[in-house]
């Protein structure tokens, strides 16, 4: 089997731990964007590909990676080399120490590597330039022969494999991206998080710790098992020689030509071989010992790894909708798939290995069989099981709309199973037909998805093995499960991928289905209905159960629960780490309850998307919705970071706030009445001398567009300080849309907003 890790012999092991230690110790580099480098080639770089991006303004999320990594590896080198030396080449871990700072600051979130256009094409190919610029640069500057060697001919490498395949890189640099995340998760606790939070991460890591370390036991005893066969192939080959030497005797003593100092070498030669096949007989008990052992710890790391590893996964992902913090990745388990399948291979040949030798069973029982039916056991649930979903498909489906969904089969290239490419299908099922999926019984699907099938696509470099839904239609939905009170936008529905792989072991062949189930998906026929469909998607994803039957969420849970929830979402959304204070929090509650509640109180799914507000004509999620919508636009986004908007607030406290402050103090809040609006409140003096609290007609999305938030606060003469007490054009005078510039015969003109007196 290619890549077979357990066959490394130890000075290989050995070069390339040194190897990594040299990387993860070197020094980072700073340059980038530099002249061109092509050490094969005479084609330069300079070639045009596409627009360069050159926004200082633009930020890089994963600046600063690498350096997080290294304070955290430079003192645990053995799980450096687990983890880069088993899935990434050399050259490339290479690369993303030596050039940390030109690979980080790039801009790899704006590119999905299996759903892409011309656009992103074109940011990959400028990617891949920029980096070849820095690796010139390094190489000309460099004056150490051996320096200079090394970048040269990373630099060739890396010409040679990404030079013509850029999303290969963008593939292979997230790949590695999301192992660095997860060990820098792993590595520090959020110091903000909850005390449950901190609690959940500590367990998380406790339990990962365990799986590596018995996968590295199970990996120990292959090993011991593979250096007793190869005792057990020397020990039948002097058994041979044995026997030959004593068919020679016995033949002489038939004939009568034995003499009596061949007679006591024929008794010499026989002990000699009782005893061989003594130790024969001692060393398959060993070996059977031994793999009693690995089947009784793969049993265990069955039920963790393929079923509650896999299961957390899957939570792990709705949690992320939600924007709440991930304790499993697609990596961590990827690489205990990929240990699990290449320790049940090597254990299925080494066992039809020991069957076929020679070996007298003295004592009448036979494990073998019984043993080669567990693994085999084992691996077909790695290969059904190892079927998740990549890239879930949308939570809220559009009828008509394109959609996409990527799969990723997780044992990769460890059986073979990537050699012959297979096909995976897609279908839409409701939630009753999700739980006879489940319980291994047929199905109906529930509506027509084009261009529903697929190959799955073997990916060299990142040995990663995919199957690519680019270009998904949901044309029919049929009738889904809904009870009672439920409305189209609660009825949930999933997609189920399957696919028929050829298993070849060393002890048999035989074909697996595999299947697995996205999240759940809500299927809308147009706009209106998004809201309310986000709200079931919202609350199932934050609130499901592990082990659930589908798609079951309570209906209550704790007011603390929730609003931890909606803060996730919300710095999520709106990319911020201005999240929630507690202001808001009681602002929110009084909107609900109309007080403020302890964090045990009860909150039901009724008040959060049935019920309608008191006094309104919609629902609180309805508002909260609307107000997500509109603070992470463009719009208003950058003001939220900035904390120039209260937001959550209600006008009786808006009003008391300002009155505080005296004339010409304004604040910003979301509107209670006007979905999606965003009102400006500010304090003026009345004729009689009389302070008095003045709104502003809410502002909303359409409006903002003409003119923005910022220029409308510089417009109003009325407003004069941001609450408390700080000067509006300290405040926003960085967002104030630049004077226009003459272009052409026409006067520009401006379009400016003023508050009506009444």
């Amino acid at each position: 089997m290619a890549d077979d890790f357990l066959t490394q012999s130890d000075r290989d092991v050995q070069r390339l731990v040194e190897d990594l230690e040299d990387v993860i110790r070197s020094p980072l580099d700073s340059e980038n964007n530099q002249t061109a480098f092509s050490p094969t080639s005479h084609h330069s770089a300079e070639t045009n590909h596409g627009p360069i991006y050159q926004d200082q303004e633009e930020s890089y999320p994963f600046a600063g990676t690498w350096n997080k990594v290294r304070d955290f590896l430079e003192s645990n080198i053995q799980l450096f080399q687990g983890i880069y030396g088993s899935q990434f080449p050399i050259q490339f871990v290479q690369i993303r120490s030596h050039f940390a700072d030109p690979l980080e600051k790039q801009r790899w979130h704006l590119i999905d590597p299996d759903d892409y256009g011309p656009p992103e094409e074109n940011i990959a190919m400028e990617i891949v330039h920029n980096l070849l610029k820095a690796m010139q640069r390094r190489c000309e500057e460099t004056m150490e022969v051996d320096q200079k060697l090394l970048f040269y001919n990373l630099g060739t490498w890396f010409q040679n494999v990404y030079g013509n395949n850029p999303m290969e890189l963008v593939r292979m640099v997230k790949k590695v991206l999301s192992v660095e995340q997860m060990i820098i998760q792993n590595a520090s606790q959020q110091p903000n998080a909850s005390s449950e939070s901190k609690v959940t991460q500590e367990s998380v890591t406790n339990r990962h710790a365990e799986i590596t370390a018995q996968c590295e036991q199970c990996v120990k005893t292959t090993q011991e098992t593979e250096n007793q066969l190869q005792k057990v192939c020397r020990l039948q080959e002097y058994m041979m020689i044995t026997r030959s030497h004593l068919e020679v005797y016995s033949k002489l003593a038939e004939s009568g030509q034995l003499s009596q100092e061949q007679r006591q070498q024929w008794q010499s030669e026989a002990a000699k071989h009782q005893e061989y096949e003594n130790n024969l007989v001692t060393l398959r008990k060993e070996i059977i010992k031994n793999h009693e052992k690995i089947i009784n710890i793969m049993q265990e790391l069955h039920s963790q790894v393929v079923y509650a590893e896999t299961r957390s996964l899957e939570r792990s992902q709705a949690a992320a909708y939600n924007g709440a913090p991930q304790y499993s990745t697609l990596e961590q388990l990827e690489q205990w798939y990929q240990s699990l399948a290449t320790i049940i291979w090597k254990s299925l040949r080494q066992l039809v290995h020991l069957e076929g030798q020679p070996i007298p069973i003295r004592d009448g029982q036979n494990p073998l069989p019984n043993m080669k039916s567990s693994y085999v056991s084992f691996l077909g649930s790695l290969v059904e099981r190892g079927l998740v979903i990549e890239k879930q498909p949308p939570q809220v489906l559009m009828k008509d709309k394109r959609f996409v969904g990527t799969l990723r089969h997780l044992v990769g290239d460890k059986l073979d199973i990537h050699k012959v490419a297979f096909q995976v299908r897609a279908h839409l099922v409701s939630d009753e037909n999700a739980r006879r999926i489940l319980a291994k019984g047929e199905f109906i699907g529930s509506g027509k998805i084009v261009n529903h099938t697929v190959m799955t696509e073997y990916h060299e470099h990142s040995r990663i093995l995919q199957a690519n839904f680019r270009n998904m239609t949901l044309r029919d939905k049929g009738r889904g499960d809904r009870r009672g009170t439920e409305s189209v936008a609660e009825e949930k529905f999933a997609i189920v991928f399957q696919a028929d792989i050829v298993v070849r072991s060393p002890a048999c062949e035989f074909t697996v289905t595999a299947q697995t189930l996205s999240l759940p998906v809500v299927v809308i026929s147009h706009g209106k209905q998004e809201a309310n469909a986000a709200a079931t998607i919202f609350w199932d994803n934050a609130f499901s159960e592990d082990q659930r039957a589908p798609y079951q969420v309570p209906e209550r849970v704790s007011w603390g629960r929730f609003m931890e929830a909606v803060d996730h979402k919300w710095q999520s959304e709106c990319r911020t780490k201005v999240g929630l204070k507690q202001r808001a929090r009681d602002y929110l509650s009084s909107k609900i309850f109309g007080r403020t509640v302890p964090d045990t109180q009860d909150f039901c799914w009724r008040q959060l998307n049935r019920d309608n507000i008191p006094g309104h004509n919609f629902t609180f999620w309805q508002w909260l919705y609307s107000v997500l919508e509109l603070t992470k636009s463009r719009y208003v986004q950058p003001h939220w970071n900035q904390t120039t908007i209260e937001g959550f607030i209600s006008k009786s406290e808006c009003q008391s706030l300002l009155l505080s402050k005296g004339p010409g103090t304004f604040m910003l809040r979301f509107s209670d009445s006007k979905l999606g609006g965003i009102s400006t409140a500010y304090a003026a003096r009345n004729e009689d001398g009389s302070i008095e609290v003045k709104h502003l007609e809410p502002d909303t999305l359409k409006i903002l567009q003409v003119r923005s938030l910022a220029d409308m606060v510089k417009d109003f003469s009325q407003l004069v300080k941001l609450f408390p007490d700080r000067p509006k054009h300290d405040a926003f005078s960085k967002f104030y849309t630049s004077k226009p510039v003459q272009d052409g015969p026409y006067v520009k003109k401006t379009l400016v907003a003023h508050i009506e007196d009444s």
